[in-house]
């Protein structure tokens, strides 16, 4: 059994000693799941992830080094450094001193697409600052054979949607995961109610829809699942997809006008760590962009 310890932090706003407990909480279940002994707790309050003026998560790289234990686990990353130099300066130090951060509620594995995911997400928490929360839905698509998914047995095409239409027979397309957006709009509805949110956002477009090549993204299914979401809610919540009529050079057209930072996004079906630039949805954005005279910056 190797040794553990765990970070916990919570921020000066709207967050208090009941977030640390949930985060305790779940880092020992995941401790107990994964056969790893918890050796000692690291709690900062009421403190900021943007800076590493934190006395408790400095003692704990300082710790390190007495090769005590080999795992730093954290509830998510955001509780880890909402700043991407911090957090790439203190793994690597841990690293060098044979520790490994893990995430109780990230599912991130060891290979490129983890990586990949990590940075993403360590990316989303410094440029907006806001909470992130995850499930870990991987069990409830065991059973589909969707190209996107790493027990198929399917490649993933190479070619538009529109080619792709013309050999399903109007049929969904072979990267359209089973009811996924209704399975996430209903897990996102009971996190919702329970942080008190009153409102979803969702990014489904109009393009995906045509053809029927995704059918949860389209305006019928928008309305179906909003009437029934504000209904099974109490009418305490509401769903709402501002792209869901729109085409998406006309979305990439409106991100541009707001200075959203593209650069830190990509659309790939392919998990490596840079889009591949021939599937589906890789050449659905770089025409949206084009459309819009400007260079997909993933590409």
């Amino acid at each position: 059994m190797k040794n553990a310890v765990i970070y916990a932090r919570f921020s000066s706003h709207a967050q208090n000693e009941q977030s640390i407990e949930g985060q305790l909480a779940e880092c020992y279940n995941f401790a107990q799941r994964n056969d790893l002994r918890i050796t000692h707790e690291y709690i900062d309050r009421a403190l900021t992830g943007t800076t590493d003026k934190r006395p408790e998560f400095l003692q704990m790289i300082e710790d390190s080094k007495r090769k005590g234990f080999q795992y730093v686990l954290v509830y998510q990353l955001d509780r880890f450094a909402r700043n991407r130099y911090d957090s790439a300066t203190y793994k690597a130090k841990l690293k060098k001193n044979g520790v490994r951060v893990l995430s109780a509620k990230e599912n991130i594995t060891d290979d490129a697409s983890g990586i990949l995911i990590e940075g993403v997400l360590e990316s989303m928490a410094e440029y907006y600052s806001v909470e992130y929360l995850s499930l870990d839905l991987a069990k409830i698509f065991a059973y589909s054979d969707c190209s996107l998914l790493k027990h198929s047995g399917q490649e993933i095409p190479e070619e538009d949607y529109g080619e792709q239409l013309k050999k399903t027979e109007g049929r969904p397309v072979s990267t359209y995961v089973p009811f996924r957006n209704g399975l996430f709009l209903s897990s996102a509805a009971s996190l919702a109610l329970s942080k008190g949110c009153g409102v979803i956002y969702y990014g489904a477009h109009g393009d995906d829809a045509a053809g029927n090549a995704y059918p949860d993204c389209s305006m019928e299914f928008h309305r179906a699942i909003s009437d029934a979401i504000f209904i099974g809610s109490g009418e305490q919540l509401k769903v709402e997809a501002p792209f869901v009529g729109l085409a998406k050079w006309e979305v990439v057209k409106r991100g541009l006008e707001l200075q959203v930072p593209y650069h830190l996004t990509w659309s790939c079906y392919e998990g490596r760590e840079r889009p591949c630039g021939v599937c589906g949805t890789c050449i659905d954005r770089e025409k949206a962009f084009r459309i819009n005279g400007v260079e997909d910056p993933a590409l």
